[in-house]
């Protein structure tokens, strides 16, 4: 059961997604295209190797996301193909629903920075995320999540635009502040974010294992939010550090640990599951929305 709802939404999601594209020093256009598949938790028991020596935020409501993007480079420019589904549980207010979003994006040379302009459809509703979450849950011996989905699914076009000035490009080290506004109105799902990132320089060991480490700060304004999402997502400032292990050509993983993410006062650390060839040190994804 479980594999075909993942295998049938990934399927959607690669025929029809599109997105944005990631920010950061490795935005080269890569001479092939290909394709990458991300999975990303902090809803796991990390507590329970940290113990006491970290405080850990409660529940963020954003159980578990996946992200799919499929990039193709054409003679002038790269497109993205990206496609993103929030699992979402509110248990404070007992209820749950998927946030699901596909877009295709491309970008402009813009006054010595990267302009990407992108747009897509967004919806809300169940996509098959309580199917996810429990199948979760049973393998993992937990108790199932039995929340319903208390709202009406929504559609909805939505828009995206990022602005990347890299204004430090060194030899081990860039830097560079961004802007991003993303838009669904009818979804009800809007953001403002501004901030900056460094990356650090790739470190690499045997041939076989690739190191990008990161940091992030930004503070993003929510806008315009639905009943269904007021709760989920709160305006503020975040910040946060990854670093990302290329195992090999295809496989990645990543630690990232991070503040404030979604919510204020929040605190987690999560772990990325990466497949493909994509963008390795991005951020994007875990900004969205």
């Amino acid at each position: 059961m479980i594999k075909t709802i993942i295998s049938t939404i990934f399927s959607i999601l690669i025929s029809s997604f599109a997105a944005q594209n990631a920010h950061g020093a490795n935005m080269a256009l890569r001479p092939e295209n290909h394709l990458t598949i991300s999975y990303w938790n902090d809803n796991f028991d990390y507590e329970k190797l940290v113990g006491e020596k970290m405080k850990y935020g409660l529940d963020d409501f954003v159980t578990a996301s996946f992200w799919v993007n499929y990039a193709v480079t054409t003679k002038r420019r790269l497109w993205n193909y990206d496609g993103f589904l929030h699992i979402i549980t509110n248990r404070e207010a007992g209820y749950r629903t998927d946030l699901l979003c596909w877009k295709i994006s491309t970008e402009y040379a813009f006054y010595r920075g990267k302009l990407t302009l992108g747009a897509g459809l967004a919806a809300s509703g169940d996509f098959g995320g309580k199917e996810i979450q429990n199948e979760y849950h049973r393998f993992a011996s937990h108790l199932p999540v039995n929340l319903p989905y208390a709202y009406k699914s929504q559609k909805s076009v939505c828009w995206e635009i990022d602005y990347y000035l890299p204004l430090l490009q060194a030899t081990f080290l860039n830097a560079a502040p961004f802007v991003s506004v993303f838009n669904s109105p009818n979804v009800g799902v809007n953001s403002a974010k501004i901030g900056g990132m460094i990356e650090v320089e790739e470190w690499k060991f045997f041939r076989l294992i690739t190191i990008y480490p990161s940091a992030v700060i930004y503070h993003t304004e929510y806008y315009g939010l639905s009943r269904e999402f007021s709760p989920i997502f709160q305006s503020g400032l975040a910040a946060g550090g990854k670093i990302h292990f290329n195992l090999g050509k295809n496989l990645g993983s990543a630690v990232w640990a991070v503040s404030n993410q979604y919510r204020n006062d929040q605190s987690h650390i999560g772990i990325i599951i990466t497949y493909g060839q994509g963008q390795e040190s991005g951020w994007d994804f875990l900004m969205f929305p």
